[in-house]
């Protein structure tokens, strides 16, 4: 299999998790050391696998989060 699909269903995996550990909004993650750690974690573990990606997969997706020096970012701001 290719590490580039590899790398892409962890990011996959990660953003299901952050969106389900933060289904019960913005107040319950604020108030939940445990929540906060979880969501920190898996943007930690995005941020790896999108600096693993080969430059021919950045390349060839020019203006998508993936050709973005620093892919966390767009997620956090967003």
């Amino acid at each position: 299999m290719n590490k580039d699909l590899l790398y892409i269903e962890s990011i996959r995996d990660c953003l299901e998790r952050i969106a389900e550990y933060t289904a019960a909004g913005k107040q319950a993650f604020l108030d939940s050391r445990l929540i906060q750690d979880g969501v920190i974690r898996n943007l930690e573990v995005i941020g790896e696998a999108t600096k693993n990606l080969s430059s021919e997969l950045r390349e060839a997706n020019p203006g998508s989060w993936l050709s973005a020096k620093n892919p966390v970012r767009l997620i956090c701001v967003a």
